[in-house]
């Protein structure tokens, strides 16, 4: 699934990148966007309400795009996603935009690259504290598996 990486993607990667109790303040930025995009607060976001808030982060309107995101994240063909399936689509964007090389893994090299081109610097103690929370078995290169987020 491409995309491009949007305004929220970006504060959840500094999240990452700044917290070592990552997953908290994640899941803090995960609830909020929820409910500000479940603007009828039925516990769940519907096609509309995503397409609502995607127009209103990039401008334009992508159908093909939206029925991609449901078709692959609304686990329970409800038509429309929960928590679980929206946190899940966010993490996926996130990792997506991280793994620069499409490798399925992330080097420092690739964080530190994402980390200039999204705001134009380097932060050595960002990348060093996203690398020591997540790469568990200290070989530099962080997987899914060990941020605890699988496929």
């Amino acid at each position: 699934l491409k995309s491009k990486t949007n305004k929220r993607m970006h504060v959840l990667i500094v999240a990452i990148l700044m917290s070592s109790t990552v997953m908290a303040a994640s899941m803090d930025d995960l609830k909020k966007w929820f409910k500000d995009d479940d603007t009828d607060n039925s516990g769940l976001i519907s096609i509309p309400e995503f397409e609502e808030s995607y127009k209103a982060f990039f401008g334009e309107n992508n159908r093909q795009f939206y029925n991609d995101v449901y078709k692959k994240y609304d686990e329970d063909k409800n038509l429309g996603l929960d928590l679980r399936e929206f946190a899940r689509y966010v993490m996926d964007e996130q990792w997506e935009a991280l793994d620069l090389d499409k490798s399925g893994t992330i080097t420092k090299q690739e964080a530190e690259s994402h980390y200039m081109r999204t705001y134009g610097r380097t932060n050595d103690r960002l990348v060093n504290t996203f690398f020591t929370h997540y790469d568990k078995n200290k070989d530099g290169i962080v997987t899914k598996a060990e941020t605890g987020h699988n496929d």
